[in-house]
Protein backbone atom coordinates (compact mmCIF):
# COMPACT_ATOMS: atom_id res chain seq x y z
CA UNK A 1 0.00 0.00 0.00
CA UNK A 2 2.84 2.39 0.85
CA UNK A 3 4.44 1.71 -2.52
CA UNK A 4 1.08 2.47 -4.13
CA UNK A 5 0.90 5.87 -2.44
CA UNK A 6 4.58 6.53 -3.20
CA UNK A 7 3.95 5.84 -6.87
CA UNK A 8 1.02 8.25 -6.85
CA UNK A 9 3.11 10.91 -5.15
CA UNK A 10 5.91 10.32 -7.62
CA UNK A 11 3.62 10.66 -10.59
CA UNK A 12 2.08 13.83 -9.19
CA UNK A 13 5.46 15.32 -8.44
CA UNK A 14 6.82 14.57 -11.90
CA UNK A 15 3.67 15.87 -13.58
CA UNK A 16 4.00 19.19 -11.77
CA UNK A 17 7.55 19.76 -12.96
CA UNK A 18 7.64 22.21 -15.83
CA UNK A 19 9.61 21.16 -18.91
CA UNK A 20 12.62 23.32 -19.78
CA UNK A 21 12.21 26.28 -22.10
CA UNK A 22 12.66 25.43 -25.82
CA UNK A 23 16.04 27.12 -26.10
CA UNK A 24 18.41 26.10 -28.90
CA UNK A 25 21.84 24.84 -27.81
CA UNK A 26 24.58 27.43 -27.81
CA UNK A 27 26.93 25.23 -29.87
CA UNK A 28 24.60 24.97 -32.88
CA UNK A 29 25.89 25.85 -36.35
CA UNK A 30 24.67 29.37 -37.24
CA UNK A 31 22.51 29.67 -40.35
CA UNK A 32 23.37 33.28 -41.04
CA UNK A 33 26.84 34.06 -42.42
CA UNK A 34 29.17 36.09 -40.26
CA UNK A 35 29.82 38.61 -43.04
CA UNK A 36 27.81 40.19 -45.86
CA UNK A 37 28.74 37.54 -48.40
CA UNK A 38 25.96 36.97 -50.94
CA UNK A 39 25.22 33.26 -51.06
CA UNK A 40 23.48 31.36 -53.90
CA UNK A 41 19.70 31.65 -54.16
CA UNK A 42 18.84 29.87 -57.39
CA UNK A 43 16.97 31.89 -60.04
CA UNK A 44 16.23 34.70 -57.56
CA UNK A 45 19.94 35.49 -57.38
CA UNK A 46 19.58 37.52 -60.60
CA UNK A 47 17.73 40.24 -58.68
CA UNK A 48 19.56 43.04 -56.88
CA UNK A 49 19.41 42.76 -53.09
CA UNK A 50 16.91 45.62 -52.68
CA UNK A 51 14.47 44.20 -55.25
CA UNK A 52 14.78 40.78 -53.63
CA UNK A 53 14.03 42.39 -50.28
CA UNK A 54 10.88 44.03 -51.68
CA UNK A 55 9.71 40.65 -52.99
CA UNK A 56 10.16 39.12 -49.54
CA UNK A 57 8.36 42.07 -47.89
CA UNK A 58 5.41 41.52 -50.21
CA UNK A 59 5.40 37.82 -49.27
CA UNK A 60 5.48 38.05 -45.47
CA UNK A 61 6.35 41.59 -44.38
CA UNK A 62 4.43 44.72 -43.33
CA UNK A 63 1.88 42.77 -41.30
CA UNK A 64 0.89 42.34 -37.67
CA UNK A 65 1.98 38.91 -36.46
CA UNK A 66 1.01 36.93 -33.38
CA UNK A 67 3.73 35.06 -31.54
CA UNK A 68 2.58 32.90 -28.65
CA UNK A 69 4.51 30.45 -26.51
CA UNK A 70 2.80 28.99 -23.49
CA UNK A 71 2.90 25.99 -21.18
CA UNK A 72 -0.34 24.12 -21.91
CA UNK A 73 -1.84 20.71 -22.42
CA UNK A 74 -2.19 19.56 -26.04
CA UNK A 75 -5.53 19.44 -27.79
CA UNK A 76 -7.15 16.82 -29.99
CA UNK A 77 -6.70 18.67 -33.28
CA UNK A 78 -7.46 15.55 -35.34
CA UNK A 79 -10.84 15.02 -33.70
CA UNK A 80 -14.18 16.81 -34.08
CA UNK A 81 -14.25 20.40 -32.81
CA UNK A 82 -16.38 21.51 -29.87
CA UNK A 83 -18.44 23.77 -32.08
CA UNK A 84 -17.98 25.34 -35.51
CA UNK A 85 -14.40 25.59 -36.82
CA UNK A 86 -13.04 29.00 -37.68
CA UNK A 87 -11.21 28.83 -40.99
CA UNK A 88 -8.17 30.77 -39.79
CA UNK A 89 -7.73 30.81 -36.02
CA UNK A 90 -9.37 27.57 -34.87
CA UNK A 91 -6.04 26.29 -33.52
CA UNK A 92 -5.30 29.47 -31.54
CA UNK A 93 -4.34 28.69 -27.94
CA UNK A 94 -7.48 30.20 -26.37
CA UNK A 95 -10.00 29.44 -29.10
CA UNK A 96 -11.71 26.56 -27.32
CA UNK A 97 -12.58 25.02 -30.69
CA UNK A 98 -10.92 21.67 -29.96
CA UNK A 99 -11.09 19.63 -26.73
CA UNK A 100 -8.06 19.57 -24.43
CA UNK A 101 -6.29 16.33 -23.55
CA UNK A 102 -6.56 16.61 -19.77
CA UNK A 103 -4.53 13.41 -19.26
CA UNK A 104 -1.46 14.71 -21.08
CA UNK A 105 1.24 16.71 -19.28
CA UNK A 106 1.71 20.37 -20.10
CA UNK A 107 4.29 21.24 -22.70
CA UNK A 108 5.63 24.36 -24.39
CA UNK A 109 3.44 25.09 -27.39
CA UNK A 110 4.17 27.59 -30.16
CA UNK A 111 1.49 29.43 -32.09
CA UNK A 112 1.97 32.03 -34.81
CA UNK A 113 -0.42 33.69 -37.23
CA UNK A 114 -1.14 36.82 -39.21
CA UNK A 115 -3.34 39.13 -37.15
CA UNK A 116 -6.89 39.51 -38.50
CA UNK A 117 -8.27 42.01 -36.00
CA UNK A 118 -8.17 44.74 -38.63
CA UNK A 119 -8.72 45.18 -42.32
CA UNK A 120 -6.92 43.26 -45.02
CA UNK A 121 -4.43 45.17 -47.25
CA UNK A 122 -7.05 45.46 -50.02
CA UNK A 123 -9.57 47.01 -47.64
CA UNK A 124 -6.93 49.30 -46.15
CA UNK A 125 -6.10 50.80 -49.52
CA UNK A 126 -9.77 51.48 -50.22
CA UNK A 127 -10.31 53.14 -46.83
CA UNK A 128 -7.14 55.22 -46.99
CA UNK A 129 -8.25 56.67 -50.32
CA UNK A 130 -11.35 57.89 -48.52
CA UNK A 131 -9.28 59.40 -45.70
CA UNK A 132 -10.35 56.84 -43.10
CA UNK A 133 -8.14 55.32 -40.43
CA UNK A 134 -7.60 51.57 -40.65
CA UNK A 135 -5.86 50.94 -37.32
CA UNK A 136 -7.51 48.74 -34.71
CA UNK A 137 -6.14 49.13 -31.19
CA UNK A 138 -4.57 46.08 -29.50
CA UNK A 139 -7.29 45.84 -26.83
CA UNK A 140 -9.71 44.84 -29.60
CA UNK A 141 -7.59 41.88 -30.68
CA UNK A 142 -9.27 38.48 -30.26
CA UNK A 143 -7.25 36.34 -32.65
CA UNK A 144 -5.85 34.20 -29.84
CA UNK A 145 -9.45 33.53 -28.81
CA UNK A 146 -10.19 32.33 -32.34
CA UNK A 147 -12.11 35.40 -33.49
CA UNK A 148 -11.15 37.92 -36.16
CA UNK A 149 -12.17 39.48 -39.45
CA UNK A 150 -11.01 36.38 -41.29
CA UNK A 151 -13.73 36.57 -43.93
CA UNK A 152 -12.20 39.68 -45.54
CA UNK A 153 -8.67 38.25 -45.63
CA UNK A 154 -7.30 36.02 -48.36
CA UNK A 155 -4.84 33.18 -47.96
CA UNK A 156 -5.56 32.17 -44.37
CA UNK A 157 -3.60 33.19 -41.29
CA UNK A 158 -0.30 31.32 -41.80
CA UNK A 159 2.76 33.58 -41.80
CA UNK A 160 4.38 31.48 -44.52
CA UNK A 161 8.01 32.36 -43.84
CA UNK A 162 9.43 29.02 -42.70
CA UNK A 163 9.75 27.50 -46.18
CA UNK A 164 11.61 30.55 -47.47
CA UNK A 165 13.95 30.72 -44.49
CA UNK A 166 14.99 27.11 -45.06
CA UNK A 167 15.79 27.57 -48.75
CA UNK A 168 19.38 28.73 -48.39
CA UNK A 169 21.58 30.85 -46.19
CA UNK A 170 21.10 33.91 -48.34
CA UNK A 171 17.31 33.44 -48.26
CA UNK A 172 17.55 33.20 -44.48
CA UNK A 173 19.71 36.31 -44.31
CA UNK A 174 17.26 38.42 -46.31
CA UNK A 175 14.11 36.84 -44.88
CA UNK A 176 14.98 37.07 -41.21
CA UNK A 177 15.70 40.79 -41.50
CA UNK A 178 12.36 41.39 -43.26
CA UNK A 179 10.47 39.23 -40.77
CA UNK A 180 11.70 41.04 -37.67
CA UNK A 181 12.21 44.58 -38.97
CA UNK A 182 9.08 45.18 -41.07
CA UNK A 183 6.32 43.46 -39.09
CA UNK A 184 4.43 44.46 -35.95
CA UNK A 185 4.62 41.73 -33.31
CA UNK A 186 1.73 41.17 -30.91
CA UNK A 187 2.64 39.18 -27.79
CA UNK A 188 1.08 38.64 -24.40
CA UNK A 189 3.02 39.42 -21.25
CA UNK A 190 3.62 35.77 -20.32
CA UNK A 191 5.01 35.07 -23.79
CA UNK A 192 7.13 38.22 -23.68
CA UNK A 193 8.69 37.03 -20.45
CA UNK A 194 9.89 33.71 -21.89
CA UNK A 195 10.86 35.07 -25.33
CA UNK A 196 13.32 37.49 -23.75
CA UNK A 197 14.66 34.81 -21.37
CA UNK A 198 16.79 33.30 -24.15
CA UNK A 199 14.22 31.69 -26.45
CA UNK A 200 14.75 34.44 -29.05
CA UNK A 201 18.32 35.48 -29.75
CA UNK A 202 19.37 38.93 -28.59
CA UNK A 203 20.32 39.81 -32.16
CA UNK A 204 16.74 39.09 -33.26
CA UNK A 205 15.25 41.12 -30.40
CA UNK A 206 17.34 44.07 -31.52
CA UNK A 207 15.93 43.72 -35.07
CA UNK A 208 12.34 44.30 -33.94
CA UNK A 209 10.98 47.73 -34.79
CA UNK A 210 7.33 47.62 -33.72
CA UNK A 211 5.80 45.75 -30.81
CA UNK A 212 2.41 45.42 -29.09
CA UNK A 213 2.32 43.84 -25.62
CA UNK A 214 -0.86 42.79 -23.82
CA UNK A 215 -1.18 42.52 -20.01
CA UNK A 216 -4.24 40.70 -18.70
CA UNK A 217 -3.02 40.06 -15.17
CA UNK A 218 -3.99 42.06 -12.09
CA UNK A 219 -0.78 44.05 -11.65
CA UNK A 220 -2.51 46.85 -9.72
CA UNK A 221 -5.07 45.77 -7.15
CA UNK A 222 -7.49 42.98 -6.45
CA UNK A 223 -7.00 39.25 -6.98
CA UNK A 224 -3.43 38.02 -6.47
CA UNK A 225 -1.87 41.26 -7.68
CA UNK A 226 1.26 40.75 -5.58
CA UNK A 227 2.23 37.61 -7.48
CA UNK A 228 1.66 39.29 -10.85
CA UNK A 229 3.84 42.34 -10.26
CA UNK A 230 7.09 40.34 -10.63
CA UNK A 231 5.82 39.21 -14.04
CA UNK A 232 5.35 42.84 -15.03
CA UNK A 233 8.88 43.62 -13.90
CA UNK A 234 10.29 40.63 -15.81
CA UNK A 235 8.44 41.67 -18.95
CA UNK A 236 9.67 45.25 -18.72
CA UNK A 237 13.22 44.00 -18.19
CA UNK A 238 12.85 42.04 -21.40
CA UNK A 239 11.51 45.10 -23.21
CA UNK A 240 14.59 47.05 -22.17
CA UNK A 241 16.70 44.62 -24.25
CA UNK A 242 14.84 45.53 -27.45
CA UNK A 243 16.81 48.69 -28.08
CA UNK A 244 15.85 49.17 -31.75
CA UNK A 245 12.12 49.57 -31.23
CA UNK A 246 10.53 52.50 -33.05
CA UNK A 247 6.98 51.90 -31.83
CA UNK A 248 5.75 50.29 -28.62
CA UNK A 249 2.10 49.90 -27.61
CA UNK A 250 1.32 48.39 -24.21
CA UNK A 251 -2.29 47.35 -23.70
CA UNK A 252 -3.44 46.86 -20.11
CA UNK A 253 -6.51 44.68 -19.73
CA UNK A 254 -9.31 45.09 -17.20
CA UNK A 255 -6.98 44.69 -14.23
CA UNK A 256 -8.52 46.98 -11.58
CA UNK A 257 -10.72 44.91 -9.25
CA UNK A 258 -10.58 46.80 -5.91
CA UNK A 259 -14.13 48.00 -5.31
CA UNK A 260 -13.18 49.57 -1.96
CA UNK A 261 -11.28 52.49 -3.48
CA UNK A 262 -11.59 54.42 -6.73
CA UNK A 263 -8.50 54.68 -8.92
CA UNK A 264 -8.39 58.47 -8.40
CA UNK A 265 -7.35 57.90 -4.77
CA UNK A 266 -4.40 55.62 -5.62
CA UNK A 267 -2.92 57.51 -8.56
CA UNK A 268 0.54 57.61 -7.02
CA UNK A 269 0.57 53.84 -6.68
CA UNK A 270 -0.65 53.45 -10.26
CA UNK A 271 2.17 55.75 -11.31
CA UNK A 272 4.76 53.85 -9.27
CA UNK A 273 3.66 50.37 -10.31
CA UNK A 274 2.81 50.98 -13.95
CA UNK A 275 3.56 54.31 -15.62
CA UNK A 276 7.01 55.10 -14.23
CA UNK A 277 8.39 51.54 -14.72
CA UNK A 278 7.30 51.67 -18.39
CA UNK A 279 9.11 54.96 -18.88
CA UNK A 280 12.23 53.62 -17.15
CA UNK A 281 12.20 50.46 -19.29
CA UNK A 282 12.31 52.40 -22.57
CA UNK A 283 14.95 54.91 -21.46
CA UNK A 284 17.64 53.15 -23.51
CA UNK A 285 15.59 52.95 -26.73
CA UNK A 286 17.14 55.80 -28.69
CA UNK A 287 15.11 55.06 -31.85
CA UNK A 288 11.72 54.97 -30.13
CA UNK A 289 9.30 57.42 -31.76
CA UNK A 290 5.89 56.27 -30.55
CA UNK A 291 5.12 55.07 -27.01
CA UNK A 292 1.48 54.35 -26.16
CA UNK A 293 -0.25 52.66 -23.25
CA UNK A 294 -3.91 51.64 -23.22
CA UNK A 295 -5.53 51.76 -19.80
CA UNK A 296 -8.87 50.17 -18.87
CA UNK A 297 -11.83 52.51 -18.71
CA UNK A 298 -12.14 52.84 -14.92
CA UNK A 299 -8.47 53.83 -14.54
CA UNK A 300 -8.35 56.12 -17.56
CA UNK A 301 -11.47 58.04 -16.52
CA UNK A 302 -9.91 58.82 -13.11
CA UNK A 303 -6.41 59.58 -14.33
CA UNK A 304 -6.87 63.37 -14.32
CA UNK A 305 -8.80 63.42 -11.05
CA UNK A 306 -7.81 62.91 -7.45
CA UNK A 307 -7.22 65.01 -4.34
CA UNK A 308 -4.93 68.07 -4.61
CA UNK A 309 -1.30 67.12 -4.26
CA UNK A 310 -1.77 63.59 -5.58
CA UNK A 311 -2.63 64.30 -9.20
CA UNK A 312 -0.34 63.13 -11.95
CA UNK A 313 1.67 65.40 -14.21
CA UNK A 314 -0.38 65.00 -17.38
CA UNK A 315 -0.68 66.94 -20.60
CA UNK A 316 -3.27 66.70 -23.35
CA UNK A 317 -2.60 64.78 -26.53
CA UNK A 318 -4.85 64.34 -29.57
CA UNK A 319 -4.41 61.22 -31.68
CA UNK A 320 -7.99 60.24 -32.53
CA UNK A 321 -7.58 60.84 -36.26
CA UNK A 322 -4.61 58.48 -36.38
CA UNK A 323 -6.21 55.64 -34.43
CA UNK A 324 -9.70 54.66 -35.59
CA UNK A 325 -10.64 53.27 -32.15
CA UNK A 326 -8.66 55.86 -30.21
CA UNK A 327 -10.96 58.83 -30.53
CA UNK A 328 -11.54 61.05 -27.55
CA UNK A 329 -9.05 62.67 -25.18
CA UNK A 330 -5.57 61.31 -24.77
CA UNK A 331 -3.08 62.12 -22.01
CA UNK A 332 0.67 62.49 -22.23
CA UNK A 333 2.95 61.53 -19.35
CA UNK A 334 6.59 62.67 -19.13
CA UNK A 335 8.91 60.16 -20.74
CA UNK A 336 12.65 59.88 -21.38
CA UNK A 337 14.21 62.99 -22.95
CA UNK A 338 11.84 64.47 -25.56
CA UNK A 339 9.56 61.41 -25.76
CA UNK A 340 6.26 61.33 -23.87
CA UNK A 341 4.13 58.37 -22.89
CA UNK A 342 0.80 58.67 -24.73
CA UNK A 343 -2.11 57.34 -22.68
CA UNK A 344 -5.44 56.41 -24.22
CA UNK A 345 -8.60 54.69 -23.12
CA UNK A 346 -8.58 50.97 -23.79
CA UNK A 347 -10.80 48.13 -22.70
CA UNK A 348 -14.20 48.69 -21.08
CA UNK A 349 -14.17 47.87 -17.37
CA UNK A 350 -16.47 45.54 -15.48
CA UNK A 351 -16.09 47.47 -12.22
CA UNK A 352 -17.60 50.95 -12.06
CA UNK A 353 -19.09 53.35 -9.51
CA UNK A 354 -22.58 54.86 -9.81
CA UNK A 355 -23.48 58.48 -9.10
CA UNK A 356 -23.66 57.71 -5.36
CA UNK A 357 -20.18 56.22 -5.35
CA UNK A 358 -21.46 52.67 -4.93
CA UNK A 359 -19.33 50.05 -6.76
CA UNK A 360 -21.22 48.04 -9.37
CA UNK A 361 -20.42 45.27 -11.84
CA UNK A 362 -21.51 45.27 -15.46
CA UNK A 363 -21.46 41.47 -15.46
CA UNK A 364 -23.79 41.31 -12.45
CA UNK A 365 -26.22 43.87 -13.89
CA UNK A 366 -26.39 42.69 -17.49
CA UNK A 367 -25.60 39.01 -17.04
CA UNK A 368 -22.46 39.17 -19.18
CA UNK A 369 -19.14 41.05 -18.85
CA UNK A 370 -18.58 44.34 -20.62
CA UNK A 371 -16.99 43.99 -24.03
CA UNK A 372 -13.87 45.91 -25.00
CA UNK A 373 -14.85 46.03 -28.66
Amino acid sequence: MSRFFDSIRGRKKSSLQSPPLPILPSDRRPLTPLDDELLPLGDLSIFPVEILRQIVIFAFGNRTLHIDLRLARPRFLDGPPNDHVMECHSTAPCSGEYPIDMEAPKRWTWYGSVCHRGFSPAWEESMKRRGLSTYFCPHRDQCLQGRGLCEIWEGGSAIGALGWLGTSRRAYQVGIQVLYATNVFYVEAATMEVLTAGVVLQARLEMMARLEVRFDTGVLFGRDFEQHRPRLSACLEGLARMRSLKELVISIGDVYYDSSVKPRYVLKEIEGVLLRPIVDAVAGMKRLENLVVELPENIFEDLDKGPPGSRLQLGEAHRGKVWSCGKGPWWSYPGPEDLSLQIKRGEDSDLFWDYKGVPKSHAFITGHPSCGM
